[in-house]
């Protein structure tokens, strides 16, 4: 009797895992939260959070933050005329993956509309976008990692990025990296290797960006925002036809994808 068999074999590797770590955020010596993130990017992090929220306006707002990466602790000090406003904030969960907040007592209030008026070519934003994603791939091979970056379309040599297991950490990173650094919010746009969801949209109005891109999709609250408040929101970039929103269009078709 012939009998026919399979032998499988296993080979053992090895692969990198994503980094996760529970930090605190400290404000004014007193604790105010927990985050779930990677622990890079801690300073640009907390700073982009505070300035998404609306907490801070500017970097004068914020007397020193101290935190090292793989630390523990985020040690942020505010302005005497910004601890008020911090003690009233009062965050509701939303659909993060990280369990991202927003205030409520900004987010169901008026949003600004955005009135930048450049405008952008689509074949410019596919270069971005392939750029995002190489990025993240060097970043990380197992996967994983969500990747934001917030380039200048002035000058294309200015991106400044962030990269955490939370879609909403990575967006927070760039936005506190792009703080840093002066970058004039009005004339970047924002790219993302996630879904964007209505609180990213949020983030970038407070911020002034106009147009914001995704490698995947968009939520319809998030096209509800982004027509309300004058953004555009481009899903799927990278595939053949892209879907644009929004009630200006910002990007110019020009059949090249």
């Amino acid at each position: 009797m012939k009998i026919n068999f399979f032998i499988l074999y296993l080979q053992v590797m090895k692969t990198e895992l994503p980094d996760e770590s529970l930090v605190r955020l400290m404000v004014n010596g007193k604790f105010f939260s927990h985050l779930l993130c990677t622990p890079v990017q801690l300073k640009e992090l907390a700073m982009g959070w505070l300035f998404s929220q609306g907490i801070i306006k500017d970097i004068d707002d914020v007397v020193s933050i101290n935190a090292c990466d793989d630390t523990t602790d985020i040690n942020v000090f505010l302005r005497s005329s910004k601890i008020e406003q911090f003690e009233k904030y009062k965050p509701i969960i939303t659909s993060g993956c990280m369990g991202g907040q927003i205030s409520s007592l900004h987010y169901f209030s008026e949003l600004p509309v955005i009135t930048g008026k450049f405008k952008i070519r689509l074949k410019t934003v596919i270069e971005f976008m392939r750029e995002t994603v190489k990025r993240c791939r060097a970043k990380s091979d197992s996967g994983g990692i969500h990747f934001t970056v917030i380039f200048d379309i002035n000058d294309h040599s200015k991106c400044y990025f962030g990269s955490d297991i939370g879609r909403h950490n990575a967006v927070d990173k760039a936005i506190g990296m792009a703080l840093l650094s002066g970058q004039d919010f009005s004339n970047s746009v924002l790219t993302t290797t996630g879904r964007i969801s209505s609180e990213m949209v949020f983030k970038g109005v407070i911020c002034g960006i106009s147009l914001m891109v995704s490698q995947r999709s968009v939520t319809n609250l998030a096209v509800e925002l982004a027509e309300k408040c004058n953004v555009v929101l481009i899903s799927h970039s990278l595939k053949r036809k892209p879907g644009i929103y929004g009630k200006e269009n910002r990007v110019i078709l020009d059949g090249d994808f």
